[in-house]
């Protein structure tokens, strides 16, 4: 919200919480913001207002698949590393934050190709 905030267009893309207390979707729900919107309604948002969430299973089809996997585990795995490499809108550029600093430099060399 703070980049959008700042006049940057953002597409963040998540998930309901697998291994954590909550993930975006829960944050976003408690705000009222409807998750299982389509493709139509979440271009309308980033074009109106700049910012868009869309919701993994819905708009990814790949990483519907790993859902019921991820919930099974219950634990962090390679999945919480591809997801938020995989977004479904396209980007050009992102941001994302890692829940360890161990994965910053992994990360760092991933985004660069």
């Amino acid at each position: 919200f703070v980049v959008a905030g700042a006049g940057y267009p953002v597409a963040k893309h998540g998930n309901v919480a697998v291994s954590s207390k909550s993930g975006a979707a829960e944050v976003l729900s408690r705000l009222g913001i409807k998750l299982d919107a389509d493709m139509a309604h979440v271009q309308a948002a980033l074009n109106d207002i700049g910012v868009c969430f869309l919701m993994a299973p819905r708009h990814h089809t790949v990483m519907r698949h790993v859902g019921p996997v991820r919930a099974a585990l219950g634990f962090r795995s390679i999945f919480n590393m591809i997801g938020p490499l995989s977004n479904p809108a396209r980007v050009n550029r992102f941001m994302l934050g890692v829940f360890s600093k161990d994965l910053l430099e992994p990360y760092a060399n991933a985004m660069l190709g």
